[in-house]
C-alpha cells in the first residue's frame, strides 16, 4: 500500500517560493555530485572485474558472485545510485512544481 502525503507551503509572495525553489536546486546540485560519485566509483568497479554494473546486477541477485568486500561494496554502491537517482526525480518534480507557481 502506498501512502501519499500532502504538504501544503502557504507562501506569501513569489519571494519566499523562490526561496524555496533555489534551496530545492542546491539540494539537487548537491545530489547530481553524488550521483557522479557513484558513477565513478561504480565505473572502476566495471574496469577491474570488466563486467558492466548491469551484468553484475543480475548475477548478484541470483547469487553467483559471493560476499567478498569488494562484491558486497559493488551492490551497496548500486543501491545508493539507485536511491539517489529516486531523490533526484523527486527533486525535479517539486523544482517543476514551484516553476508552475511561479509563472501563475
Amino acid at each position: 500500500m502506498i501512502h501519499r502525503t500532502a504538504i501544503v507551503f502557504k507562501v506569501k509572495n513569489l519571494q519566499e517560493l523562490s526561496i524555496i525553489a533555489s534551496a530545492l536546486q542546491r539540494e539537487k546540485k548537491l545530489l547530481e555530485s553524488e550521483i557522479q560519485k557513484s558513477e565513478a566509483t561504480l565505473e572502476a568497479f566495471e574496469k577491474k572485474y570488466a563486467m558492466p554494473t548491469v551484468q553484475f546486477i543480475e548475477k548478484y541477485s541470483k547469487g553467483e558472485l559471493g560476499d567478498e568486500e569488494d562484491i558486497m561494496t559493488w551492490a551497496g554502491e548500486c543501491q545508493f545510485l539507485k536511491n539517489f537517482k529516486d531523490k533526484q526525480k523527486k527533486l525535479e518534480d517539486l523544482i517543476e512544481e514551484c516553476k508552475k507557481h511561479m509563472k501563475s
